[in-house]
């Protein structure tokens, strides 16, 4: 799985406090993407709507979330599954 630079820099813009600075799933997408150029959101958008098409299972959506400097961990599948299809739907 090749996964384009434009999500890794959106991916990286959320670090270990971004969980807890943020109260809602909605806020922590907004901050990932809220400098993106329309040709990241494009590249980005089209790269989730695959990998949720494909219906991945829980390593493949860790190992997408894990490409950036990330340190916040999801153990519930359902959360990071809904946080890649609403980040997918706002881009």
């Amino acid at each position: 799985m090749q996964i384009p630079e434009e999500l890794k820099k959106m991916l990286g813009r959320l670090d270990c406090n971004a969980e807890y600075l943020i109260d809602s799933p909605e806020a922590l997408v907004r901050r990932a993407i809220r400098v993106s150029s329309t040709t990241e959101r494009r590249t980005a958008k089209a790269f989730l709507e695959e990998l949720l098409n494909n219906d991945p299972s829980f390593q493949d959506l860790m190992r997408v979330w894990f490409c950036g400097p990330i340190e916040i961990v999801f153990k519930d599948e359902a959360y990071l599954r809904n946080f890649f299809r609403l980040m997918r739907d706002e881009l």
